[in-house]
């Protein structure tokens, strides 16, 4: 399946998924300087009511094509790709279906969505505008994630990063030319945003439609055991992705007033505030790196348990244990670094788990 030396595959994989999805992570960074220095702070502060949404809509697609992606390398490995093919289609099936239900539902409660997710009578209007477009664009937004992290499993890393980097790129010329020349106002971030990943899809699904690799659509037959693994498979990458990762720790560390400014230059007040707190927060974010490898490791050595321990001790285990305790002993400024001393106890659990599998091992090597 996958030949070369160990270092030469890392470099053919690693590099391109690397740059492509720190490309697509600066989707909604992009928006937010636009809306900041075009429209102000009420604006930024609607838009980013759609962060977590959108975080979510991630996490679901990356669960996906993380189980469906494990299990395809299994069965590339052992050369069945009549079962390589199935579990493809039913990824497709699985986020097409999760695309339309989120579509339909979200613009259904819109607006109680709206509210869950913090708008405020101030903002509101102009959130679920932001917010309509996410939604009812969303299926796109997961099928650019799947299809990314597919079309890698099928000896095309370069695709999925020139598609992710060209939707960016899109991205951010589609925000200039809706909100300036065009003045669409907060519509005009949130179209070109759910436009990149359009853009993204297109550039990929030829190489599935084309049959230009192993995988493509073929007469799916549904078993409930694989829909099951992709699922649990994935669900760590769920949980990962949910949570943060380390260049955004080194520019808010050392550049944190003119990172913030970018946003909202006008804003001295908000400038400073963020300033002040960004040290606290984002002090141990070096460690999540660590942690995040760990979960990539055990989730390609199909160790669940151990990726899904980590995946959910760094999001809601340790940070909520961590924002109940702190403070009270210590002053409501303690709230800040709950987050960073998160990720420091997940890495050390994730340590004591690595040194726990490592003598087991030397245990059963000893027995046999």
């Amino acid at each position: 399946m996958y030949q070369g030396k160990s270092h030469t595959l890392f470099l053919k994989y690693a590099v391109p998924q690397m740059i492509g999805l720190l490309f697509n992570s600066v989707y909604m960074i992009v928006d937010g300087i636009f809306i900041g220095n075009r429209l102000g702070r009420n604006a930024m502060a609607a838009a980013a009511v759609s962060v977590p949404l959108v975080e979510i809509l991630i996490a679901l697609s990356m669960a996906v094509a993380t189980g469906a992606g494990v299990m395809i390398s299994m069965h590339l490995g052992q050369g069945d790709k009549t079962k390589v093919r199935n579990i493809f289609s039913l990824s497709v099936l699985c986020t097409a279906v999760m695309g339309l239900a989120i579509s339909i539902l979200g613009n259904l409660w819109l607006h109680p969505l709206a509210q869950l997710l913090g708008s405020t009578p101030a903002i509101h209007d102009e959130s679920i505008r932001y917010m309509w477009y996410i939604i009812t664009f969303s299926p796109f937004l997961l099928f650019s994630f799947l299809l990314s992290g597919l079309v890698r499993n099928d000896n095309r890393p370069k695709l999925a990063m020139f598609a992710l980097m060209f939707g960016l790129v899109s991205n951010i010329v589609l925000d200039y030319v809706f909100m300036y020349p065009m003045n669409m106002g907060i519509a005009g971030a949130a179209s070109a945003t759910a436009l990149g990943p359009i853009f993204s899809v297109l550039i990929m699904l030829p190489h599935f439609v084309w049959k230009r690799g192993d995988l493509y659509l073929t007469k799916l037959k549904i078993k409930w055991q694989n829909l099951h693994s992709i699922y649990i498979l994935g669900f760590p990458s769920f949980i990962m992705e949910f949570t943060i990762g380390i260049l955004c720790y080194i520019v808010i560390i050392f550049f944190s007033r003119g990172f913030f400014a970018i946003f909202n230059p006008g804003d001295i007040e908000l400038i400073n505030f963020m300033g002040s707190k960004s040290l606290p927060y984002f002090s141990g974010f070096f460690l999540a790196g660590f942690n995040i490898l760990m979960i990539a490791y055990w989730q390609a050595n199909e160790c669940t348990g151990k990726a899904l321990a980590i995946s959910l001790a760094r999001s809601i285990l340790y940070p909520p244990l961590l924002i109940l305790i702190l403070p009270l002993l210590f002053g409501s400024e303690m709230v800040w670094i709950c987050h960073s001393a998160g990720e420091a106890l997940t890495a050390v659990t994730a340590f004591i788990l690595l040194v726990i599998l490592r003598k087991k091992t030397k245990i059963n090597a000893c027995m046999e």
